[in-house]
């Protein structure tokens, strides 16, 4: 739920932000001295990286940067599951950068592309491998590193549909740096897919950013 309330693209919806939120703080946190064992989250249970994680997506939706803030500096600080604990932290840190328009530091923040847990590349997921790829691809894009951001906006949808939420958003990011390199039939063929996928979801556009208007078919939605 909180991954789905805090998706790029349209504006935020609060009630869902709030709900989200309560049932995370609902759930039991795995105990360290489990966690440092190596046991299995009991049915319920969350690990403590994942909780913040989550917590500092949903203050950041809600416009509220500071308390998303001190959710990463928690989330960084946590000394177990080191692999997952460091990919969750890079995209957190990357997405706050992102969103507060420092593209640089949204890269910087993500580092190099992981092969390891979670992946950050094709055909290797996790519940934060998504939201990892699509800031690479919007921060590149942001960059002028088009070419580069093409490839990760295209790196959606994955074979086993894990990363399908962040498939308008990234069909967007697509249709917009195939229109900058003058391909425009390639751009109408991604844009109509955006437009589809948002009508499918009955998810009208009210938001100028979430529309090219040189791809706009007359009458469109």
């Amino acid at each position: 739920m909180a991954e789905v309330a805090t998706l790029p693209g349209p504006p935020a919806d609060e009630e869902r932000i709030a709900r989200a939120a309560e049932a995370i703080l609902a759930l039991p946190v795995q105990r360290p001295e489990e966690a440092r064992g190596g046991l299995f989250l009991r049915v319920g249970e969350i690990h403590a990286s994942r909780r913040h994680y989550f917590l500092g997506l949903l203050a950041a939706a809600d416009g509220r940067m500071d308390d998303a803030r001190a959710q990463l500096d928690s989330l960084s600080s946590i000394p177990f599951y080191p692999d997952a604990s460091t990919f969750r932290t890079r995209t957190l840190a990357g997405w706050l950068a992102l969103i507060e328009g420092d593209p640089e530091g949204a890269l910087e923040a993500l580092g190099p592309p992981s092969y390891g847990y979670a992946g950050g590349l094709p055909g290797i997921s996790s519940v934060e491998s998504p939201r990892n790829r699509y800031t690479r691809a919007a921060a590149l894009e942001a960059s002028g590193r088009l070419q580069e951001a093409l490839r990760w906006y295209e790196s959606f949808p994955e074979p086993n549909g894990s990363d399908l939420p962040y498939l308008p958003a990234a069909l967007l990011g697509r249709a917009r740096v195939l229109l900058s390199f003058g391909r425009v039939d390639d751009a109408r063929v991604a844009y109509a897919a955006y437009l589809a996928h948002r009508a499918a979801a009955d998810a009208p556009i009210r938001d100028a950013a979430a529309r090219i208007p040189e791809l706009e078919e007359p009458g469109g939605r």
